[in-house]
């Protein structure tokens, strides 16, 4: 379980510009819940994805993971158990690596590391096999350039997934896919939605 607790966070403090997002907000997202957020444009849906990552940090107020609180955790140390799938493909992933080389970089994440080969043989057959399940054909385009569909936090298995607006592409998919990584890896989801067209 994650929350939120008594969150304040405010832009531009003390000037015209003053934005309040979030004033005593209080939110608790248990193991197999899928959440959808539902709001417009500067609403605060994205703050509180960067909140709840670590790549913001509350004016006031807890986020506490599992009974300990997080919230002066980096997001590095918070990746390794919330995995965030951003708007801008590219920044979940490195755009001139191959999808093999993406993947291998993912899955030794977290890992130690010495002088040696990045990408292990005997985990090709797993990669393809992960990739069969997004049923996007990249399995068969390992070693090519491509503008990844599957980020580089899709291939460890974290227990919160962060998903924004246009995270899988349509709708209906994203929800199919995340209910069945739910299923299989026993995660919560939180999705941000803009506009329910």
């Amino acid at each position: 379980m994650i929350e939120l607790s008594h969150i304040y966070k405010t832009f531009q403090a003390g000037t015209v510009n003053e934005s309040v997002l979030f004033s005593d907000f209080n939110l608790s997202i248990h193991d197999d819940d899928f959440i959808a957020v539902i709001g417009s444009n500067g609403s605060g849906k994205t703050t509180m994805l960067n909140l709840l990552c670590g790549s913001l940090s509350p004016d006031q107020g807890q986020i506490i993971r599992d009974g300990k609180d997080i919230t002066k955790m980096k997001e590095y140390k918070r990746s390794q158990f919330i995995s965030r799938v951003y708007q801008d493909p590219s920044k979940g992933s490195c755009p001139s690596f191959s999808i093999l080389e993406n993947i291998a970089l993912a899955d030794n994440k977290g890992k130690p590391f010495n002088v040696g080969f990045g990408i292990k043989r005997e985990r090709l057959d797993y990669y393809r096999t992960m990739l069969e399940t997004l049923k996007l054909g990249l399995e068969n385009r390992l070693h090519d350039k491509v503008f990844l569909h599957i980020k580089m936090e899709d291939t460890v298995h974290p227990k919160f997934k962060a998903l924004p607006n246009n995270a899988y592409g349509h709708r209906k998919a994203k929800t199919n896919q995340g209910n069945k990584e739910r299923g299989q890896f026993n995660l919560c989801f939180l999705r941000i939605i803009q506009d329910m067209s």
